[in-house]
Protein backbone atom coordinates (compact mmCIF):
# COMPACT_ATOMS: atom_id res chain seq x y z
CA UNK A 1 0.00 0.00 0.00
CA UNK A 2 2.99 2.34 0.64
CA UNK A 3 3.96 1.96 -2.77
CA UNK A 4 0.44 2.49 -3.96
CA UNK A 5 0.49 5.76 -2.30
CA UNK A 6 3.98 7.03 -3.46
CA UNK A 7 3.00 5.93 -7.42
CA UNK A 8 -0.56 7.95 -6.86
CA UNK A 9 1.36 11.20 -5.74
CA UNK A 10 4.47 11.09 -8.05
CA UNK A 11 1.80 10.73 -10.95
CA UNK A 12 -1.00 13.28 -10.14
CA UNK A 13 1.89 15.76 -10.07
CA UNK A 14 1.60 15.70 -14.39
CA UNK A 15 -2.40 15.58 -14.54
CA UNK A 16 -3.26 17.35 -17.50
CA UNK A 17 -6.17 19.90 -17.96
CA UNK A 18 -9.73 18.94 -18.04
CA UNK A 19 -8.53 15.35 -17.29
CA UNK A 20 -9.69 13.54 -13.92
CA UNK A 21 -6.49 11.92 -11.54
CA UNK A 22 -8.42 8.61 -11.47
CA UNK A 23 -8.32 8.29 -15.18
CA UNK A 24 -4.12 8.92 -15.57
CA UNK A 25 -3.58 6.98 -12.36
CA UNK A 26 -6.32 4.07 -13.22
CA UNK A 27 -4.66 3.69 -16.86
CA UNK A 28 -0.68 3.58 -15.53
CA UNK A 29 -1.50 1.26 -12.47
CA UNK A 30 -3.61 -1.53 -13.15
CA UNK A 31 -1.28 -4.11 -12.98
CA UNK A 32 -0.03 -2.39 -9.81
CA UNK A 33 -3.27 -2.29 -8.33
CA UNK A 34 -4.05 -6.01 -9.21
CA UNK A 35 -1.10 -7.09 -7.06
CA UNK A 36 -2.13 -4.95 -4.36
CA UNK A 37 -5.96 -6.08 -4.03
CA UNK A 38 -5.57 -9.32 -5.78
CA UNK A 39 -6.39 -11.18 -2.84
CA UNK A 40 -9.75 -12.03 -4.11
CA UNK A 41 -8.93 -13.52 -6.92
CA UNK A 42 -7.78 -16.98 -5.79
CA UNK A 43 -11.41 -17.07 -4.34
CA UNK A 44 -12.98 -16.56 -7.33
CA UNK A 45 -11.03 -19.44 -8.96
CA UNK A 46 -11.83 -22.05 -6.77
CA UNK A 47 -15.48 -20.76 -6.70
CA UNK A 48 -15.21 -21.13 -9.90
CA UNK A 49 -14.10 -24.58 -10.10
CA UNK A 50 -15.76 -25.90 -6.73
CA UNK A 51 -18.96 -25.29 -9.44
CA UNK A 52 -17.80 -26.89 -12.29
CA UNK A 53 -17.61 -30.23 -9.97
CA UNK A 54 -20.55 -29.63 -8.69
CA UNK A 55 -22.00 -29.50 -12.14
CA UNK A 56 -20.26 -32.72 -13.04
CA UNK A 57 -21.74 -34.46 -9.49
CA UNK A 58 -24.90 -33.68 -11.01
CA UNK A 59 -24.50 -34.78 -14.21
CA UNK A 60 -23.59 -37.86 -12.80
CA UNK A 61 -26.03 -38.18 -10.32
CA UNK A 62 -28.86 -37.89 -13.21
CA UNK A 63 -27.32 -40.44 -15.08
CA UNK A 64 -29.54 -43.00 -13.62
CA UNK A 65 -26.98 -45.55 -13.42
CA UNK A 66 -25.94 -46.80 -9.73
CA UNK A 67 -26.44 -48.95 -6.53
CA UNK A 68 -30.39 -48.07 -5.63
CA UNK A 69 -30.53 -47.65 -1.24
CA UNK A 70 -34.54 -47.31 -0.59
CA UNK A 71 -35.08 -45.53 -4.32
CA UNK A 72 -31.73 -43.36 -3.68
CA UNK A 73 -29.44 -43.80 -6.71
CA UNK A 74 -25.67 -43.96 -5.43
CA UNK A 75 -23.00 -44.05 -8.26
CA UNK A 76 -20.28 -41.26 -7.14
CA UNK A 77 -18.60 -40.33 -3.82
CA UNK A 78 -16.11 -37.08 -4.32
CA UNK A 79 -13.59 -35.60 -2.09
CA UNK A 80 -11.53 -32.73 -3.18
CA UNK A 81 -10.23 -34.43 -6.24
CA UNK A 82 -10.72 -37.81 -5.25
CA UNK A 83 -13.92 -40.08 -6.64
CA UNK A 84 -15.32 -43.48 -6.53
CA UNK A 85 -17.89 -44.09 -9.50
CA UNK A 86 -19.94 -47.31 -8.09
CA UNK A 87 -22.19 -49.06 -10.73
CA UNK A 88 -23.80 -52.74 -10.90
CA UNK A 89 -22.80 -53.53 -14.49
CA UNK A 90 -19.68 -52.93 -16.71
CA UNK A 91 -21.33 -50.65 -18.76
CA UNK A 92 -22.85 -48.51 -16.35
CA UNK A 93 -19.45 -47.94 -15.38
CA UNK A 94 -17.99 -47.18 -18.71
CA UNK A 95 -21.31 -44.58 -19.31
CA UNK A 96 -20.01 -42.57 -15.93
CA UNK A 97 -16.42 -43.28 -17.03
CA UNK A 98 -17.12 -41.09 -20.33
CA UNK A 99 -19.45 -38.31 -18.46
CA UNK A 100 -16.18 -37.68 -16.75
CA UNK A 101 -13.75 -37.81 -19.64
CA UNK A 102 -16.24 -35.29 -21.61
CA UNK A 103 -16.50 -33.11 -18.59
CA UNK A 104 -12.33 -33.16 -18.13
CA UNK A 105 -12.27 -32.40 -22.27
CA UNK A 106 -14.31 -29.40 -22.07
CA UNK A 107 -12.99 -27.78 -19.18
CA UNK A 108 -9.09 -28.98 -20.28
CA UNK A 109 -8.54 -31.15 -17.78
CA UNK A 110 -6.83 -34.76 -17.39
CA UNK A 111 -7.74 -37.77 -15.32
CA UNK A 112 -4.38 -39.91 -14.45
CA UNK A 113 -5.20 -42.82 -15.45
CA UNK A 114 -1.90 -44.65 -13.71
CA UNK A 115 -3.51 -43.60 -10.22
CA UNK A 116 -7.26 -45.16 -11.28
CA UNK A 117 -8.05 -48.28 -10.34
CA UNK A 118 -10.65 -50.84 -10.67
CA UNK A 119 -12.37 -53.51 -8.01
CA UNK A 120 -15.01 -55.83 -8.29
CA UNK A 121 -16.61 -56.88 -5.60
CA UNK A 122 -17.95 -60.20 -5.27
CA UNK A 123 -21.10 -61.52 -3.80
CA UNK A 124 -21.27 -64.39 -0.89
CA UNK A 125 -19.83 -67.84 -2.15
CA UNK A 126 -19.58 -66.28 -5.91
CA UNK A 127 -16.02 -65.99 -7.50
CA UNK A 128 -15.19 -63.74 -9.70
CA UNK A 129 -13.46 -65.33 -12.88
CA UNK A 130 -13.41 -62.36 -15.57
CA UNK A 131 -11.86 -59.36 -15.98
CA UNK A 132 -13.70 -56.34 -16.90
CA UNK A 133 -11.59 -54.24 -19.70
CA UNK A 134 -12.62 -50.44 -18.52
CA UNK A 135 -10.61 -47.69 -19.57
CA UNK A 136 -10.09 -44.16 -18.88
CA UNK A 137 -9.28 -41.55 -21.56
CA UNK A 138 -8.15 -44.70 -24.22
CA UNK A 139 -6.05 -46.55 -21.42
CA UNK A 140 -6.92 -49.70 -19.81
CA UNK A 141 -7.59 -49.34 -15.92
CA UNK A 142 -5.44 -51.94 -13.77
CA UNK A 143 -8.12 -54.73 -11.68
CA UNK A 144 -7.25 -54.71 -7.75
CA UNK A 145 -8.23 -56.90 -5.01
CA UNK A 146 -8.00 -53.93 -2.76
CA UNK A 147 -7.88 -49.69 -2.89
CA UNK A 148 -7.11 -47.38 -0.06
CA UNK A 149 -9.85 -44.43 -0.34
CA UNK A 150 -9.12 -41.24 1.96
CA UNK A 151 -7.10 -43.54 4.44
CA UNK A 152 -9.47 -45.95 4.44
CA UNK A 153 -8.72 -49.62 2.85
CA UNK A 154 -11.47 -51.17 0.55
CA UNK A 155 -11.56 -54.87 -0.42
CA UNK A 156 -13.17 -56.85 -2.68
CA UNK A 157 -15.04 -58.73 -0.13
CA UNK A 158 -15.85 -55.86 1.61
CA UNK A 159 -13.96 -56.81 4.62
CA UNK A 160 -12.69 -54.48 7.42
CA UNK A 161 -9.32 -57.00 8.62
CA UNK A 162 -7.27 -54.92 6.48
CA UNK A 163 -8.03 -52.06 7.59
CA UNK A 164 -7.97 -53.20 11.17
CA UNK A 165 -4.45 -54.67 10.52
CA UNK A 166 -3.82 -51.37 8.90
CA UNK A 167 -4.87 -49.27 12.03
CA UNK A 168 -2.76 -51.86 14.27
CA UNK A 169 0.22 -51.17 12.65
CA UNK A 170 -0.41 -47.58 12.85
CA UNK A 171 -0.68 -47.59 16.41
CA UNK A 172 1.94 -49.89 17.49
CA UNK A 173 4.36 -47.46 15.47
CA UNK A 174 2.82 -44.43 17.63
CA UNK A 175 2.88 -46.48 20.41
CA UNK A 176 6.89 -47.38 20.13
CA UNK A 177 7.63 -44.35 19.59
CA UNK A 178 5.72 -42.47 22.95
CA UNK A 179 7.22 -45.35 25.08
CA UNK A 180 10.73 -44.45 23.76
CA UNK A 181 10.63 -40.39 23.41
CA UNK A 182 8.97 -39.78 26.41
CA UNK A 183 10.17 -42.39 28.75
CA UNK A 184 11.38 -39.73 31.37
CA UNK A 185 8.27 -37.58 31.47
CA UNK A 186 5.59 -37.57 34.00
CA UNK A 187 2.66 -39.96 34.33
CA UNK A 188 -0.11 -37.14 33.47
CA UNK A 189 2.05 -36.17 30.42
CA UNK A 190 2.55 -39.55 29.58
CA UNK A 191 -1.32 -40.15 29.32
CA UNK A 192 -1.83 -37.10 28.03
CA UNK A 193 0.53 -37.71 24.48
CA UNK A 194 -1.36 -41.42 24.94
CA UNK A 195 -4.53 -40.02 24.56
CA UNK A 196 -3.70 -37.76 21.39
CA UNK A 197 -1.68 -40.46 19.69
CA UNK A 198 -3.27 -43.85 20.15
CA UNK A 199 -6.94 -43.62 20.86
CA UNK A 200 -8.13 -41.78 16.98
CA UNK A 201 -8.88 -45.07 15.80
CA UNK A 202 -9.30 -43.65 12.11
CA UNK A 203 -12.56 -44.66 10.16
CA UNK A 204 -13.47 -47.29 13.36
CA UNK A 205 -16.92 -46.39 12.79
CA UNK A 206 -17.00 -47.94 9.50
CA UNK A 207 -15.96 -51.41 10.48
CA UNK A 208 -18.98 -53.97 10.13
CA UNK A 209 -17.44 -57.01 8.18
CA UNK A 210 -14.52 -58.32 10.56
CA UNK A 211 -13.51 -61.75 12.59
CA UNK A 212 -12.85 -61.85 15.90
CA UNK A 213 -9.29 -62.62 15.15
CA UNK A 214 -8.42 -58.86 13.89
CA UNK A 215 -10.57 -57.38 16.48
CA UNK A 216 -8.92 -59.20 19.30
CA UNK A 217 -5.30 -58.26 17.77
CA UNK A 218 -6.27 -54.40 17.73
CA UNK A 219 -7.81 -54.66 21.12
CA UNK A 220 -4.84 -56.54 22.39
CA UNK A 221 -2.21 -54.10 20.68
CA UNK A 222 -4.23 -50.85 22.34
CA UNK A 223 -3.60 -52.59 25.68
CA UNK A 224 -0.26 -53.09 25.23
CA UNK A 225 1.02 -49.61 24.23
CA UNK A 226 -0.85 -48.23 27.17
CA UNK A 227 1.29 -50.96 29.37
CA UNK A 228 4.70 -49.88 27.23
CA UNK A 229 3.98 -46.37 27.77
CA UNK A 230 3.43 -46.77 31.54
CA UNK A 231 6.16 -49.51 31.91
CA UNK A 232 3.85 -51.76 33.89
CA UNK A 233 4.30 -55.27 33.36
CA UNK A 234 2.70 -57.70 30.50
CA UNK A 235 0.88 -59.65 32.88
CA UNK A 236 -0.97 -56.71 34.71
CA UNK A 237 -4.35 -56.42 34.54
CA UNK A 238 -5.77 -54.18 31.35
CA UNK A 239 -8.79 -53.36 33.48
CA UNK A 240 -7.29 -52.25 36.55
CA UNK A 241 -4.71 -50.22 34.44
CA UNK A 242 -7.29 -48.13 32.50
CA UNK A 243 -9.52 -47.87 35.48
CA UNK A 244 -6.15 -46.44 37.63
CA UNK A 245 -5.05 -43.85 35.02
CA UNK A 246 -9.13 -42.71 34.39
CA UNK A 247 -8.53 -43.73 30.64
CA UNK A 248 -11.23 -45.37 27.96
CA UNK A 249 -10.63 -49.03 27.00
CA UNK A 250 -10.96 -50.05 23.64
CA UNK A 251 -14.44 -50.93 24.61
CA UNK A 252 -15.48 -47.46 25.69
CA UNK A 253 -13.31 -45.70 22.48
CA UNK A 254 -16.11 -47.87 19.83
CA UNK A 255 -18.57 -46.87 21.94
CA UNK A 256 -18.06 -42.73 21.71
CA UNK A 257 -17.27 -43.86 17.68
CA UNK A 258 -20.65 -44.56 16.93
CA UNK A 259 -21.96 -42.32 18.60
CA UNK A 260 -20.02 -39.40 17.58
CA UNK A 261 -20.89 -41.56 14.02
CA UNK A 262 -24.31 -42.07 14.76
CA UNK A 263 -24.92 -38.05 15.80
CA UNK A 264 -23.17 -36.75 12.82
CA UNK A 265 -25.19 -39.07 10.04
CA UNK A 266 -28.16 -38.19 11.54
CA UNK A 267 -27.80 -34.52 11.85
CA UNK A 268 -26.25 -34.01 8.11
CA UNK A 269 -27.96 -32.56 5.65
CA UNK A 270 -26.51 -34.21 2.97
CA UNK A 271 -29.22 -36.81 0.96
CA UNK A 272 -27.01 -40.05 0.70
CA UNK A 273 -26.32 -39.66 4.32
CA UNK A 274 -29.51 -39.10 4.95
CA UNK A 275 -30.39 -42.19 3.38
CA UNK A 276 -28.35 -44.44 5.28
CA UNK A 277 -29.50 -42.51 8.45
CA UNK A 278 -33.41 -43.82 7.97
CA UNK A 279 -31.96 -47.05 6.81
CA UNK A 280 -32.22 -48.98 10.25
CA UNK A 281 -31.70 -52.04 8.87
CA UNK A 282 -28.46 -51.74 7.32
CA UNK A 283 -24.46 -52.89 8.80
CA UNK A 284 -23.99 -49.99 9.98
CA UNK A 285 -26.99 -49.45 12.55
CA UNK A 286 -26.54 -53.00 13.58
CA UNK A 287 -23.01 -52.61 14.76
CA UNK A 288 -23.61 -49.70 16.31
CA UNK A 289 -26.69 -50.95 18.24
CA UNK A 290 -24.59 -53.59 18.87
CA UNK A 291 -21.40 -51.69 20.21
CA UNK A 292 -24.10 -50.43 23.43
CA UNK A 293 -25.69 -53.09 24.06
CA UNK A 294 -22.90 -55.28 24.32
CA UNK A 295 -23.68 -57.25 21.17
CA UNK A 296 -20.59 -58.37 19.39
CA UNK A 297 -20.42 -60.31 16.16
CA UNK A 298 -17.30 -61.56 15.01
CA UNK A 299 -18.78 -61.77 11.38
CA UNK A 300 -21.09 -59.23 10.65
CA UNK A 301 -23.30 -59.92 7.55
CA UNK A 302 -21.20 -58.13 4.53
CA UNK A 303 -22.57 -55.19 2.89
CA UNK A 304 -25.21 -55.84 -0.36
CA UNK A 305 -23.24 -53.27 -3.38
CA UNK A 306 -25.86 -53.47 -5.59
CA UNK A 307 -29.72 -53.17 -6.70
CA UNK A 308 -31.47 -53.18 -3.33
Amino acid sequence: MRNARWHFQTRSSGIKAGQSPLDDATRGTTTHIARVTSRPVPNLIIENETFKAERLIEELSRAGVGCSVDGVTMNNFSYADDMVLLSPSVSGLRGLLKICEDYAKVNGLSYNSKKSEVIVFRGNNKPINFKPCIQLGGTPLKQVAEFKYLGHIVTKRLGDDSDMERERRALSVRGNMLARRFARCMTQVKITLFRAYCQSFYTCSLWTNYTQRAYSALRIQYNNVLRAVLRKPRHCSASAMFADVRVDDFFAIMRRRAASMLCRLVSSTNTLLNTWANKLDSPLWRCWNGAHTGYRRATPRAWFVGPV
